[in-house]
């Protein structure tokens, strides 16, 4: 009876320790990038265009999209992700590019209020560094050369 009462206890231990790990997985995608939670317009273009992000389980959504009359344009799906390998992601699928297939940047560097993820087999962006500025953001793509950088100001409206 003794060594079923240590078996159990066994079990259960592994279990809590299992849980609780899968939790610190989910936990560090919240904590590291759930700031981006929310609707941002882009600022200074043509077209009235959004990027929008939000919590689904364990990963970060995204998407950008275009509004053009009363209709939405989708533009591009993005998700920021730990992948199995522990490393976290930033996909970015766009329809007509890359054969629409899913195109995956590595991050490479985290502070509070800036991170990079970098694809150097891309041919551009091959970085994608996001800034926190206020409630706002701002976006550098930024291709091998960094004279080639590319940036958007993205003001919260949501």
């Amino acid at each position: 009876m003794k060594w079923l009462l240590i078996i159990a206890l066994i079990i259960f231990n592994s279990v809590v320790i299992i849980c609780e790990a899968q939790q610190d997985d989910e936990s560090d995608i919240k904590i590291q990038f759930g700031w981006l939670n929310g609707i941002y317009k882009f600022d200074k273009v043509i077209v009235d265009t959004y990027e929008e992000w939000y919590m689904l389980g364990d990963i970060l959504k995204g998407r950008s999209y275009e509004v053009r009359n009363s209709d939405t344009l989708i533009t591009e799906e993005l998700e920021i992700f730990k992948g199995k390998d522990k490393l976290i992601y930033y996909i970015a699928t766009v329809e007509n590019q890359n054969q629409g297939k899913p195109v995956y940047f590595k991050l490479i560097s985290y502070e509070p209020q800036r991170f990079v993820f970098e694809n150097l087999e891309h041919d551009f962006p091959e970085r994608i560094i996001y800034f926190r500025e206020g409630k706002d953001l701002r976006v550098l793509l930024q291709g091998e050369d960094v004279s080639r950088t590319v940036e958007f100001i993205l003001k919260r409206i949501r």
